[in-house]
C-alpha cells in the first residue's frame, strides 16, 4: 500500500457518516466532563480579598476606633485562616510579629478563624505591634519607602487550603501618631487655624 492509497482510504473513512457519528459520541462526553470539572474547581476555589479598615470598637473600654482586617470571601465555600503575621520591610520583608490580631478575650482569637461564605468578616488588629515595628525602622527603609512609594508594613494571611494573601498594612498604625514617611511625605500638611 503506497501513500496515495492510504490517503484515499483515510478520506473515505472520514467522509463516512458513521465515522462522524462515532467521533461525536466519543468526544462530546469527554469535552463536557472537562468543562464541568473545570467549572467545579473554579467554584470551589477560595476567592478572597482583604483590606485594613477602621471601625468603632466598644469592647476596648471607652468608644475608640481600632484597625480591623476585613476579608471578603467571594466563593461558595467558607475559608479558614490559620496564620496572620505582620511583616516589615520595603524591599526585603522580615517577620515583625507572628500573630497580628488583638482580641479582648484570649480564647476568641484561636486558629482556625472562620471567614463566612459569600460575605465579609472582620478581625481586630493589634495597632501597638504595628507602632513598635514602625518605631524601629532603620533610616534606609524610611528613605526607600518614601522614594519608591512602597509600604513598609505588610500583613500576610494564610488559609487552611494554602491560599496566601499579602496586603499593605501601613494603615494598621495609629493614625493620630502615624509617621509622615509612612504617608509618603516629609513635611506636615499645614492646618488652617482661624
Amino acid at each position: 500500500m503506497d501513500l496515495n492509497e492510504a490517503l484515499r482510504l483515510a478520506q473515505s473513512v472520514v467522509s463516512n457518516p458513521l465515522f462522524l457519528t462515532i467521533l461525536t459520541l466519543v468526544l462530546t462526553p469527554l469535552i463536557a466532563t472537562h468543562f464541568s470539572l473545570r467549572a467545579f474547581r473554579l467554584q470551589s476555589k477560595e476567592l478572597l480579598d482583604a483590606a485594613i479598615t477602621w471601625q468603632w470598637d466598644y469592647d476596648a473600654g471607652p468608644m475608640t476606633e481600632e484597625p480591623f482586617l476585613a476579608i471578603q470571601n467571594r466563593s461558595s465555600v467558607p475559608a479558614f485562616l490559620v496564620q496572620a503575621s505582620l511583616l516589615k520591610g520595603v524591599l526585603i520583608r522580615t517577620e515583625a510579629a507572628r500573630y497580628a490580631f488583638s482580641y479582648p478575650d484570649i480564647t476568641d482569637g484561636n486558629f482556625p478563624l472562620r471567614v463566612t461564605t459569600a460575605g465579609v468578616t472582620s478581625f481586630p488588629l493589634a495597632k501597638s505591634i504595628a507602632d513598635q515595628a514602625v518605631l524601629g525602622a532603620p533610616w534606609y527603609s524610611r528613605v526607600a519607602g518614601f522614594l519608591l512609594r512602597r509600604p513598609y508594613l505588610w500583613l500576610e494571611v494564610r488559609t487552611i487550603s494554602g491560599h496566601r494573601l499579602v496586603i499593605s498594612a501601613n494603615d494598621m498604625t495609629s493614625f493620630q501618631a502615624r509617621p509622615l514617611w509612612l504617608q509618603g511625605r516629609w513635611i506636615p500638611v499645614p492646618t488652617l487655624e482661624g
